[in-house]
């Protein structure tokens, strides 16, 4: 409605060893949707991205090989340790988002069953939600609450998150009764609910 973007990732519990794994799917789409720009837009976002990512986008294109579309062949970034490079990462996400995430054009990033996400990822999650430098950017994730004990690492990054500036809202979805299903099927099948 307001000329935004949606992306979205999934974290699977089979590949709960691959760190960012939803993120990385997220990133994906953005890159195709991109892909269907007109060739000026796309190369308006070439020069925003080269720009964003600098001399460490061939560490990006690693993970995120679509991107190697867009902005083409880049020089090799240096390998890192692991902390390194999660950090690197972390900081080139928010860079690149940000070139995505504007007041023209807001950025909703949607991520799915957030209960089987990695240390990772949840460490990224808060780097976003805290930056300053991305305020065009909502993040919604879900998870099933049956599965987060008190001790589950997504339990205490909510509770680091609302010690944050960031807004932080917590919805809870109940189950839908026989009336509100008779009005979900209606509504999809655009008839009346007596029918």
């Amino acid at each position: 409605e307001q000329n935004g973007r949606f992306i979205s990732g999934k974290f699977d519990q089979f590949k709960r060893n691959r760190p960012y794994s939803a993120i990385f799917h997220a990133l994906q789409g953005l890159v195709r949707q991109l892909l269907t720009e007109t060739e000026q837009e796309i190369s308006r976002y070439r020069k925003a991205i080269q720009n964003a990512l600098g001399q460490n986008a061939q560490a990006l294109i690693r993970l995120v090989p679509e991107l190697e579309l867009v902005i083409g062949k880049q020089a090799g970034a240096p390998r890192l340790s692991a902390t390194e490079e999660q950090n690197r990462f972390s900081r080139m996400v928010q860079s690149l988002l940000q070139v995505f995430a504007t007041p023209e054009r807001p950025l909703l990033l949607l991520l799915d069953d957030l209960h089987w996400a990695d240390l990772a990822s949840f460490g990224l999650i808060e780097a976003l939600a805290g930056s300053n430098n991305l305020p065009n950017l909502l993040v919604i994730g879900s998870y099933r609450d049956t599965e987060v004990s008190a001790t589950h690492p997504l339990r205490r990054s909510i509770e680091r998150l609302k010690n944050t500036p960031c807004l932080l809202s917590e919805i809870t979805l109940e189950p839908l009764n026989q009336s509100q299903v008779i009005r979900l099927i209606a509504d999809t099948l655009r008839c009346e609910p007596q029918k």
